[in-house]
Parts: C-alpha cells; structure tokens; sequence
C-alpha cells in the first residue's frame, strides 16, 4: 500500500552497487525498465558519470553509516529530469535502499531564485546611489553596494557587521526614523544627517523597505546625499 501512493523509486542494491530489487509505482520516472537493469551493477546501467557518482555514494553510505543523499540529471524521453536520491544501508546486511526522486519542479525553482538573487545584486551594485542593507533583529549591516562603500568608508565584505547606528549623527533621527518605519512600513526621503567614513557629518535623504535578505527580514535603505542643497539653502538665508 506504501508504495502504491508514494511518488518515489525505491532500489534495493547490494555493496557492489547491484541493483537487485524495485518497488515503486511510478515506472514512468525510470531512466530504463526493470527487466533491463534488475541483476545489474548501477556503473552498467546509467550513464557513465551518473553511475560513477551513484556507486561513490553507496560507498560514502556505508562508510559512514549515515544518510548519504546528492542530485543528479537524467536524460529522459521527456527532457532532463533532475533527481534526488538519499541512500541508507540496511542494518546488519550487506545492502542498502535507495530513495529516489524527482524534484525537477523544485530544482527549477532554486534557479530561477538564483537568477533573481543574481539579478537583485547587480541591480543594487549598479545604482547611482548608496544602498545599504541592514538586518531587522539586531541592526546589523549585511550589505553594501560600491557607492555605499565609498560614502561610508568600508570595502568589500569588511563592512558586513557593522551596527548601522554607527552611521547616524544624532541618535534621535535614527529612533523617530525607525519609528516611521515601523508605522508605516516605509520610510520615503526622510531629511537627516549622517556620519561619513571620516566620521564627518553630512545631509542625506534616507528612503527604506522591507525586504528578505539572507532569509531574513533586512530594511533596504537608500541614501542621498543633499549637502550642496542644504549649504545653497543656508547661503540663500545669510544673504536674506
């Protein structure tokens, strides 16, 4: 009954890769039948890098004595079918079962987030302003695009750590715009000054969102800095 409704192949195999049972009722996702690999050492069967790999895990399985699981491709009649197999010895024999599975839909979706993530990155890399990605729990910068490390005086990942309360020049400005934030949701051109890597003060407008970053919830803040502004404002009130 067990596998009448399970979606998964079960090989049972022996220490030396030989297949020598089957059970599963979706013989649709076999690379060949039964008749044609059951007796057969998994090297014989599939293709040579695949069996490679396959016969390297049941080793790895009964090395360890644990779990040993990996991916792979297969060339089916309908296309690549990318597969997950986890391999476990039976307990006092000399042979283990196989679990395969195909995870075709899930492995598509893993890349297609890692084209995104990708895509996100150079989004943020090339902006013509800073950007700065900080994590909600504890306040911690995880990221900086190039203008931001420019602007604050780090580089590369030397950043990644940091308390962003370090950044702000009053510490009140950074209370009522978090609370804005939390409120709202969003935080659009909120006017305040900033430290820069000489810890010298500037005039920026601050934009933030919520966004995942690293599986986490990170507030994606956007600078600008509006110093000439704000000294072209202050000239015009000497001169008035």
């Amino acid at each position: 009954s067990f596998f009448e409704v399970t979606p998964d192949l079960f090989f049972v195999l022996e220490k030396d890769g030989r297949i020598i049972d089957f059970r599963s009722r979706n013989v649709a996702k076999l690379y060949i039948q039964p008749e044609d690999f059951i007796g057969k050492r998994v090297t014989e069967v599939l293709p040579p890098e695949v069996g490679a790999r396959f016969a390297q895990a049941i080793k790895q399985a009964y090395a360890t004595r644990d779990i040993t699981q990996y991916e792979y491709d297969l060339e089916m009649p309908g296309g690549t079918t990318h597969f997950e197999c986890r391999i476990i010895c039976i307990e006092g024999s000399d042979q283990c079962i196989a679990v395969v599975r195909d995870i075709s839909d899930q492995h598509q979706a893993r890349q297609a987030l890692v084209k995104s993530e990708a895509r996100f990155r150079s989004l943020l890399e090339n902006a013509p302003f800073p950007i700065i990605i900080v994590r909600v729990r504890d306040g911690t910068m995880r990221y900086g695009n190039l203008r931001a490390q420019a602007q604050l005086g780090f580089s590369g990942s030397d950043g990644v750590g940091m308390p962003a309360i370090n950044f702000y020049q009053n510490h009140a400005d950074r209370l009522k715009f978090l609370d804005i934030f939390s409120r709202q949701g969003y935080v659009y051109d909120y006017e305040l000054q900033l430290l820069d890597w000489q810890r010298k003060p500037y005039w920026a407008l601050m934009s933030a969102s919520l966004v995942e970053f690293e599986d986490e919830p990170a507030i994606m803040v956007s600078i600008e800095d509006i110093s000439s502004r704000k000294q072209a404002e202050l000239d015009l009130e000497r001169e008035r």
